[in-house]
């Protein structure tokens, strides 16, 4: 009875991330919805850019470090998980697939976050940038 409710918080907590977060795409990138599009949430998605100067696995170690969970993207499923490999695909033949599964995390979207909890996000992502020497 309150499914409409949740999406409609969810993809309101998305929209605002995707907003704050174009300010990092030299080295971060995100997905956007284009025009005919209208994405039902339940995570934030980012790539850490091959410029960026730090690796992934900094960047989840400073955001846990700072409270914010976070979890890997999916693995490229011919080549990075165990269970495929009957099919006979090598490492590189999926070069996008397996750069997102080396290098991409994601964060919740869900409804009972608010813009404060979205706001000290951006601004810990700002503050680990700058350490590393980035400009947000």
């Amino acid at each position: 009875e309150n499914y409409q409710e949740i999406l409609d918080k969810r993809r309101a907590n998305l929209t605002y991330l995707i907003a704050g977060f174009k300010q990092f795409a030299p080295v971060l990138t995100t997905i956007s919805e284009g025009p005919d599009e209208k994405i039902g949430p339940h995570a934030f998605p980012m790539i850490v850019r091959k410029r960026a100067g730090f690796s992934r696995d900094q960047f989840v170690d400073y955001l846990e470090r700072n409270g914010i969970d976070t979890r890997d993207l999916f693995a490229s499923m011919p080549t990075q998980c165990a269970g495929f490999a009957f099919l006979g695909h090598k490492l590189g033949d999926f070069p996008n697939a397996e750069y997102i599964g080396n290098n991409g995390l994601h964060i919740g979207v869900h409804q009972d976050l608010h813009e404060g909890h979205i706001d000290y996000f951006i601004h810990t992502v700002e503050k680990f940038l700058h350490k590393h020497g980035k400009k947000a």
